[in-house]
């Protein structure tokens, strides 16, 4: 059953640990992740004691998926909402203007689908992030020492594929580094509040209790090649445009196997956990394309200006170095 919610009002005092049973909850917020939620949601199941989806404005098949995921795993595992007023995305003028407890405020989405956990424990689970229970014992541990005071973050690796083969995308290995998929003890003070840039997790009240790394991520693995929810191309001030920009420019296919190996990284590969790439393309042919189509030129600028960037401080090293030497054999 998927329940429909047209005015979905936070209720905050759900928010209270002490009405919270003992468990963990997983929450997704879902938009057109039809692709792989189902298998998202397969490899989390088993770790969650319950698992909350709220999805909004979807054109893709996500509602059939989620609806796919009830009947093979339960409505008693499984609970999910049609968010239906529109949510607007980071980067947008309304995601900027909005105040966090408006119906069409991303603050105020995720933080309903927070409101609906009822565990003590909550993690953020994206409808991209395929999760590997090897490292369940971890994360176990953790929940374990009952530790309301702190968080544990929850790393990942961003696949990225190119002529029907995974790699990881070198100039964005890997994401959850800071926190913002992480578990947490879930109470007034671990809300979703607003900045200008994105929505962001408040988790100022509690200490960081490390972490380990626990799933791929499949963002630049989708058919939209990973900025298809930026809206891009209705919001042409979108910080989001030269973010794009850069990761094309600067972008290199980098092995599995040996990031794994040079970081240390104790996952599973990738073909273990049934992850494979769906498409055969030349990534930087159709990113580039895509981007056009949203009104995005890459122009010799830009790339000038990225490279500048990406070397700026081998660059002022280099100024720092020549100006010491002129003033040395002025000497």
């Amino acid at each position: 059953m998927i329940y429909i919610e047209h005015n979905p009002i936070v209720d905050f005092s759900r928010m209270d640990m002490n009405n919270r049973n003992d468990g963990l909850s997983g929450f997704i917020r879902a938009k057109n992740e039809g692709e792989y939620i189902y298998q998202v949601i397969s490899s989390w199941i088993l770790l969650v004691d319950e698992l909350i989806i709220v999805f909004n404005d979807c054109s893709d098949n996500t509602e059939e998926e989620i609806k796919r995921a009830i009947k093979d795993f339960g409505i008693d595992k499984i609970k999910a909402y049609k968010y239906m007023p529109k949510v607007y995305p980071q980067g947008s003028k309304e995601h900027i203007e909005l105040p966090p407890n408006d119906i069409h405020s991303l603050v105020n989405y995720y933080n309903y689908a927070l409101s609906k956990t009822t565990m003590k424990y909550a993690v953020k689970i994206d409808g991209d992030i395929i999760y590997d229970l090897s490292v369940c014992d971890n994360i176990n541990t953790y929940i374990s020492k009952n530790s309301i005071n702190g968080y544990f973050k929850l790393h990942g690796i961003n696949l990225i594929d190119n002529m029907g083969k995974l790699y990881v995308a070198s100039n964005s290995k890997f994401c959850g580094m800071n926190g913002d998929l992480c578990i947490f003890p879930v109470n007034k003070s671990t809300i979703f509040k607003h900045r200008i840039e994105f929505e962001y997790l408040d988790l100022t009240s509690l200490n960081d209790d490390g972490g380990c790394y626990a799933y791929y991520h499949m963002k630049f693995v989708k058919e939209d090649m990973g900025f298809g929810n930026y809206l891009l191309l209705e919001n042409p001030n979108s910080r989001y445009i030269n973010i794009t920009k850069n990761f094309i420019i600067g972008l290199k296919f980098l092995p599995i196997e040996k990031v794994l190996n040079d970081y240390n990284i104790d996952l599973s590969l990738p073909e273990h956990l049934n992850i494979s790439p769906i498409y055969n393309r030349n990534y930087i042919k159709e990113y580039k394309s895509k981007l056009y189509n949203v009104g995005i030129k890459i122009l010799p600028i830009d790339i000038f200006i990225a490279y500048i960037m990406k070397y700026k401080s081998e660059i002022f090293h280099y100024i720092k170095k020549i100006i010491k030497e002129k003033k040395s054999n002025k000497i």
